[in-house]
């Protein structure tokens, strides 16, 4: 899983964005650093919650898997921008961190996981 983070249009902004394999999706935030004291204080250790009351004002990625960064780069679009070099880092991140599947296992790991459920579940093969 990758994560990165960049400063947003204003301070108080901080955009967070990365690639999940588990979910094979990408996944965007936009924390409000200034949620805890009213607007007044910038505060980069800000224990952001997960809803608008809790500083977190967007998320994406996590409810619906994302494959296109254009969706991303549209949901964070009112409070910053990406460099173009950390999308091309998505991009390898997800090229690179793709979930397994059986075809990626090797057949004598299947041939062992296959040999231990067998033993725990009482299967005669």
């Amino acid at each position: 899983m990758s994560r990165y983070t960049v400063q947003g249009k204003e301070p108080r902004y901080r955009l967070v964005v990365g690639w999940d394999p588990t979910l094979s999706s990408f996944f965007a935030q936009v924390e409000d650093l200034a949620f805890e004291s009213g607007g007044q204080v910038i505060d980069e250790e800000a224990i952001i919650g997960d809803s608008p009351e809790e500083g977190l004002l967007v998320w994406v990625g996590a409810d619906q898997p994302v494959s296109d960064l254009g969706q991303i780069v549209a949901a964070l679009a009112p409070y910053g921008t990406i460099p173009q070099e950390m999308l091309a880092r998505l991009h390898r991140d997800q090229e690179e961190n793709r979930p397994l599947t059986r075809a990626h296992v090797p057949p004598a790991i299947m041939r062992a996981a296959g040999e231990r459920y067998r033993k725990h579940s009482g299967g005669n093969t």
